[in-house]
Parts: structure tokens; sequence; C-alpha cells
């Protein structure tokens, strides 16, 4: 498996996929997400990257703070979802730092399946995100 590698200036189109996975297959391929502490976000939105994809599909991105090295979990995510993911069908991931400018576009898709504890959302995919503003003592 190699990432997904996007050349500096590339236009990439981000959103919410038509026909996104089975509800199941998101769910676990969270869970599998949550099990690494290093990985603080996930998201599958829809992406197409005209230079670098044939055509669009729902890829994986996986938000990493900075100082951790991502070629061991990334591995081990990519054995992970080749065992949820039905023979002869291919994940794209994109890993990404909390730093990376395309990252406000990725949670502006609005399909994160996972937020680690640490930064105040959900656990995995299918838990309710509070709803509760920071205003709000209640």
């Amino acid at each position: 498996m190699q990432p997904l590698n996007i050349p500096s200036g590339e236009t990439v189109f981000l959103g919410a996929p038509e026909n996104p996975m089975d509800p199941a297959v998101i769910r676990s391929i969270a869970a599998l997400v949550a099990s690494r502490p290093e990985i603080v976000e996930a998201h599958l939105p829809q992406c197409y990257i005209p230079n670098a994809m044939s055509a669009p599909a729902q890829v994986l991105v996986l938000v990493f703070s900075e100082s951790v090295q991502l070629e061991p979990t990334l591995s081990t995510i990519a054995d992970g979802i080749s065992l949820l993911l039905p023979q002869a069908t291919h994940q794209d991931i994109w890993p990404m730092r909390l730093a990376d400018e395309m990252l406000q576009a990725v949670r502006g898709a609005d399909c994160r399946i996972f937020e680690s504890s640490t930064a105040g959302g959900a656990a995995a995919y299918g838990q309710p995100r509070s709803t509760k503003k920071w205003w709000q003592f209640w």
C-alpha cells in the first residue's frame, strides 16, 4: 500500500460521497482507526484528484500530530483494512498532519468517522457527538 501522494498545487475535489460505503464497513474502519492512539482524526470523504486518480472514490484521511512517524501506523491500518474490505477492493489512504492546509477542506466535507477523545470528539463512527456549545453550562 502506498499512501496517496498529492503534488503541491494539484486540484483536489472533496465532498460527501453520493453512495457512501456500507455503514458496517465504516464502523469497522472507525474501530480499527480508534485502536491507534497516534491517530488524531479520520475522515472518509469522496475525493477526486484529476492527475492522480482515475475516478472519484472515498479516501480514508488519517490525521496525525506533527511528531508521529507515519509509516508503522499506515502499514498497520492498510493491513487491517485489507481484512475488512471485500477481495479485490482497494482503499486509498491519505495521511495528513494537523497543520496541513487541506485539513479544513477535509473537515468541511463532514465525513469524520473518528476523533480522538483528547480532541473532544466522539470515539468512533456512529457515536453521537456533543451538540453542547462552548458557552453552555448545562
